[in-house]
This record gives C-alpha cells, structure tokens and sequence, in this order.
C-alpha cells in the first residue's frame, strides 16, 4: 500500500506542479501582453 499512496501522491504532484507552473507562464504573458497593450496606447 505505501507503494501505490507514494505513485500516487507523485503523479499528484507532477500534476499540480505542471498545472502550477502553466498557470504562472499564462499569468505572466497576460501581464506582458497588457503591458505592451498600455505601451501601445
């Protein structure tokens, strides 16, 4: 059992981690783009 919870809390955590890290680059190129959009204007 503790081999399947350790698999288990590893996928979890590539996962979250994944989810993490994509949520963050899509957060920074929304500022980006708004920046460049207030630059524009």
């Amino acid at each position: 059992m503790g081999s399947n919870v350790g698999t288990a809390l590893g996928v979890m955590g590539i996962i979250i981690g994944a989810g993490a890290i994509g949520f963050a680059f899509f957060v920074w190129n929304g500022q980006n783009t708004t920046n460049s959009d207030l630059k524009s204007d």
